[in-house]
C-alpha cells in the first residue's frame, strides 16, 4: 500500500483507504481511521484543527472507484511479473542438459 499514490492514501496514517470520507474541508480519510482520531483526540480536523465531526463527512464514491482501479492494476501488474518469472524458469529449464546421472 505504500506503493500507492498519495492522493489514494489517508491523510492521517498513510494507508490505501477502504473506505474514504471526505471532510467538509476537502480532505480525505480512511472512515474508520478518522473514527478513532476522532475518538481519541477529540471533534478536530487533524489537518486544519477545525472542528469536525464524523457525521459531517461524506462517502467518497470517485475516490474509492480511483483506489479499486489501481488494485486492481497492481494486482494485474503482480500476475504479469508472476508469469513472466515463470516462463523464465521454464525456458532455463528448457536449456539445462538432463540429469548427468547416465553418463557413464
Amino acid at each position: 500500500a505504500s506503493k500507492a499514490p498519495k492522493e489514494l492514501r489517508c491523510t492521517i496514517d498513510g494507508k490505501l483507504m477502504g473506505e474514504p470520507v471526505r471532510s467538509p474541508h476537502g480532505h480525505l480519510y480512511e472512515k474508520e481511521t478518522l473514527s478513532v482520531w476522532l475518538q481519541r483526540c477529540g471533534s478536530v480536523c487533524p489537518i486544519t484543527g477545525m472542528a469536525l465531526r464524523e457525521e459531517d463527512c461524506t462517502p467518497d464514491l470517485e475516490a474509492q472507484q480511483q483506489i479499486l482501479e489501481w488494485v486492481k492494476g497492481e494486482r494485474r501488474r503482480h500476475r504479469d511479473r508472476q508469469k513472466q518469472r515463470q516462463q523464465q524458469r521454464e525456458e532455463a529449464a528448457a536449456g539445462q542438459p538432463e540429469h548427468a546421472g547416465n553418463l557413464v
